[in-house]
């Protein structure tokens, strides 16, 4: 399967919209000491024109445009994660996803497709072994 990643402008695709958040997703406190899981997102919105209608819908349905990577991210205090004594995780929170919608835009039946990408990659700032799930 080969997902739909954004590139760059043609003559029927434009980015429309280009979004970063950064949040704290996780946090706990130990000794005083506050421990963070961030997660940095990147949005983009993409539109394309001027297709017919069969071809709209069909990415509209298709697993290429319509997609969910995401996974767990956990990490720990020690080398690895069996040798921590604290860890934290979160599911579902890395990787990437994406979502397709079809709109009909005239009478002459043309048809127009947004494409929203978010990746997101988490980080920490002082733990030492991270792991996916």
């Amino acid at each position: 399967m080969a997902h739909y990643t954004p590139g760059t402008d043609t003559a029927g695709t434009f980015r429309t919209a280009r979004n970063t958040t950064l949040s704290v997703i996780n946090e706990f406190y130990v000794l005083g000491v506050a421990c963070r899981m961030y997660a940095r997102t990147v949005t983009t919105t993409v539109e394309l024109r001027g297709l017919s209608k069969s071809a709209a819908l069909a990415m509209a349905e298709s697993a290429d445009y319509n997609y969910n990577d995401k996974h767990g991210v956990r990490y720990g205090n020690g080398s690895t994660i069996a040798e921590s004594m604290a860890f934290m995780s979160v599911p579902m929170c890395e990787g990437a996803e994406c979502r397709a919608d079809a709109r009909r835009i005239n009478d002459a039946d043309m048809w127009r497709v947004v494409v929203t990408y978010s990746n997101t990659t988490v980080t920490h700032s002082s733990w030492t072994a991270r792991e996916t799930f």
